[in-house]
């Protein structure tokens, strides 16, 4: 039977066996559902048909949504991914089914913009005390999430901006709108966003990222304004994970990030994170030489934890460093 232990004895343990070094923290979507039940896959699913870019997809591809009772848009777009493979195997044309997948991630990310909260008021202050403690605990963050709730959480707070560095800033030109992260920068980083995140957008050889007090308009005013001239943030969403993996390697800001979260030698908690098939990309370095505690939703005999406790038993088998679990309720992020 697997020992799951508190949040507290789980951050106690750490420290002691670490020399009282605070570990890391890698954040999965349970992060953002934890705040509200919008952030779930099967509400951005049920939002889907609304984005403005729905018409636009082929009618396959709406036949195909309509009969889906996975309620999972990555999921689908790794089935069209698969699907993609064949087609061209067997010689015929893909450049539909190319458009769908294009469009389902543009989707994706129209409905997460849409559904997110307006502003950072929405959220309790309570709420964000809890999680300004929470962060409090650790020595870095790597997120997978897109939204802005990490960042109103730092942004909120009187203590995380100095513990937590982005990597952006300006060197040069102070009037700009906006903050770039520029090769050098991801030194002191540690805070990075390992997907990139609705509020970091392309901006040639760098990356920018939108912030409030340089325009005092609202972070999701400036995302829609920038959605409705098609210029869209930094988006990992490919469906399978060499897809996802693709896109990284091929962006600077984002392979940074992933080289950074490969480098980590100290301790790593994981907190809402499913262990899926297309994140396999991140589920390989996750153990990479470094004790690892991992937050379990629910009964620990439920057959998706019991999944998670068997695979990341099974990398660690012949390792030295330690595993661990921990019941993620007890972690209280948000109170």
């Amino acid at each position: 039977m697997t020992e799951l232990l508190t949040f507290s004895q789980a951050i106690e343990k750490a420290k002691k066996d670490n020399k009282d070094k605070k570990p890391y923290i890698f954040l999965g979507n349970g992060f953002s559902r934890a705040v509200s039940n919008k952030f779930s896959y099967q509400e951005l699913f049920k939002e889907a048909k609304k984005s403005a870019s729905y018409p636009e997809l082929s009618a396959t591809a709406k036949k195909f949504l309509s009969k889906r009772h996975k309620n999972d848009l990555e999921g689908i777009i790794k089935e069209l991914h698969t699907s993609q493979t064949y087609i061209k195997k067997y010689g015929y044309d893909d450049k539909e089914i190319k458009k769908d997948i294009r469009l389902l991630m543009r989707i994706l990310l129209e409905t997460i913009s849409k559904t997110h909260p307006d502003l950072p008021s929405t959220i309790e202050d309570t709420k964000y005390k809890n999680c300004e403690d929470f962060l409090g605990n650790f020595e870095g963050i790597y997120t997978i999430n897109y939204d802005l709730l990490l960042c109103w959480v730092i942004n909120n707070s009187k203590t995380l901006p100095t513990k937590f560095n982005d990597g952006f800033g300006n060197r040069s030109d102070n009037n700009q709108d906006f903050v770039e992260w520029q090769l050098g920068d991801d030194i002191k980083a540690n805070l990075l966003y390992l997907h990139g995140a609705m509020h970091i957008l392309d901006n040639g050889a760098k990356a920018k990222k939108l912030t409030f007090n340089r325009t005092n308009i609202p972070l999701k005013e400036q995302i829609s304004s920038y959605l409705r001239k098609k210029e869209y943030p930094i988006f990992v969403s490919g469906g399978r994970s060499e897809d996802k993996l693709e896109q990284i390697m091929h962006h600077g800001y984002l392979s940074r990030c992933y080289r950074s979260l490969q480098s980590i030698k100290s301790c790593l908690f994981i907190f809402g994170f499913a262990f899926k098939e297309n994140d396999q990309h991140l589920i390989k370095l996750l153990n990479n030489n470094k004790d690892l505690y991992v937050g379990l939703f629910g009964d620990e005999k439920l057959e998706e934890n019991q999944k998670i406790i068997s695979l990341l038993k099974e990398m660690n088998s012949g390792r030295e460093n330690g595993l661990y679990f921990y019941d993620s309720s007890s972690a209280k992020v948000w109170g």
